[in-house]
């Protein structure tokens, strides 16, 4: 596969002549170059933190990128991209005719791409033995499906669109209406559980507008709890599934200004079908790419950057672009020399999520169309807050694919292999009488 990220893959045993779907599931927190899932503002920070970021260039030499810092579209795989070339246009502002870019997710290649285009002599070091960073594709289920990155939020104006027409792909449009709510406890309709969730994305909305005072210390659990909303029942689920599954972290460690942050590009929600990874192969096309060298240090010289690798060798160049996840640049992988106190504040002041699926394939479509199936599990632990929704994928993977998410706690407590796969089996079975 090419990377940590996905944890298991199997097939349920034949039971009374009925195959049991086959199964993969993921697991970011455990990815060695990810550490989680992406970027997200606790309680009592500003989001004006990942302006900083943006901002950062070391000696006129060195800047950042990656979904962490993109202001206007964080937490996305066109914020991470339109990040990379946001840095990329920091370093090429005189400074020579070499860069070298340490990572190939969206935003090296984004920064890459860029620089190439401009005539800059580019090399990419890259730690995993594959391109693509949190897009990650599998086609172990006989066709592709999406480990990591899966939708496009907002396709109006978004640079994704483009991409993917470019590389062939097709954009499936989300009907998120098209949906059934029921009971795990009896597998009865739940209209309260429905209502509930419509009512929170409304009072979500309201956040958002509302845009609290900068570093307010708040949750966006307590912010909710002003208005009446409940932690336990039907909004217990309604929470786990429009807000951790959302910006994967518990609604009480997640911070109001995480909710009123960025721009909406409009338009809805597409998914991407026919393999996401061909965006990311689409722009590293003709690229200078060193796949499985990890870097150890980034640092400004008088005269370019040295990039010293893992292995231990020093690669020089005008300027770099380091573009890896929030949760290595925490960790000082790289190190990067003579970072501004600001944006090391900064860096400290965000969290990473943790956001992880469970795909299942099944022999047929049981759901008959349905394109989200709510389960509304008993109790309001991490374990009830796991697997509440489900999206059909036949008509995105061709065919019949359920894939469940967890986020926040939930997500990063939840079972491993085997087990995590039937936990988000029996919920199906208890809530629709799935096989």
């Amino acid at each position: 596969m090419g990377g940590a990220a996905v944890l298991g893959v199997g097939t349920f045993a034949t039971i009374s002549g009925t195959p049991h779907p086959q199964w993969l599931s993921t697991d970011w927190g455990s990815d060695p170059w990810a550490r989680g899932s992406y970027s997200a503002i606790p309680p009592g920070v500003d989001e004006a933190v990942r302006d900083t970021l943006a901002r950062t260039i070391v000696a006129g030499r060195i800047a950042l990128a990656g979904e962490y810092a993109n202001p206007d579209n964080p937490s996305t795989a066109n914020g991470a991209y339109d990040s990379g070339r946001t840095a990329a246009a920091l370093i090429a502002a005189g400074r020579g005719s070499s860069a070298i870019v340490v990572g190939a997710g969206m935003a090296g290649l984004g920064a890459a791409r860029q620089l190439a285009d401009w005539g800059i002599d580019v090399r990419v070091l890259e730690a995993r033995p594959r391109i693509g960073g949190r897009i990650l594709t599998s086609r172990r289920l006989g066709v592709p499906v999406e480990l990591g990155a899966s939708w496009i939020h907002g396709p109006s104006g978004n640079p994704l669109v483009t991409l993917a027409s470019e590389a062939g792909l097709e954009l499936i449009p989300c009907d998120w209406d098209n949906r059934s709510v029921r009971r795990c406890a009896d597998g009865r309709d739940d209209p309260a559980a429905a209502t509930a969730l419509d009512r929170l994305h409304g009072l979500l909305d309201e956040l958002g507008a509302a845009s609290p005072p900068p570093a307010v210390e708040q949750s966006v659990s307590d912010w909710l709890g002003e208005r009446g909303w409940s932690r336990s029942g039907s909004e217990a689920w309604a929470t786990a599934t429009a807000v951790e599954q959302e910006w994967a972290r518990d609604a009480d460690q997640l911070g109001v200004r995480a909710v009123s942050g960025g721009l909406w590009l409009g338009g809805g929600d597409d998914l991407i079908a026919g393999g996401y990874d061909r965006v990311p192969a689409l722009l590293a096309r003709d690229l200078d790419i060193v796949l499985s060298t990890p870097v150890a240090r980034v640092a400004a010289r008088p005269d370019g950057v040295e990039v010293t690798r893992a292995d231990g060798v020093v690669e020089t160049a005008d300027s770099a672009v380091v573009a890896v996840p929030l949760a290595l640049m925490q960790a000082g992988l790289p190190v990067v020399e003579d970072l501004p106190e600001a944006t090391r504040t900064a860096l400290a002041a965000l969290v990473t999520g943790r956001f992880e699926k469970i795909v299942l394939r099944y022999e047929r479509a049981w759901w008959r169309g349905r394109r989200v199936l709510g389960a509304v599990p008993q109790g309001d632990g991490p374990a009830a807050r796991r697997w509440t929704a489900f999206y059909a994928h036949e008509d995105v993977a061709g065919a019949p694919i359920l894939v469940g998410l967890a986020g926040g706690t939930a997500a990063a407590t939840r079972p491993s292999g085997a087990a995590c796969a039937a936990q988000a089996r029996r919920r199906l079975q208890d809530a629709y009488g799935a096989i």
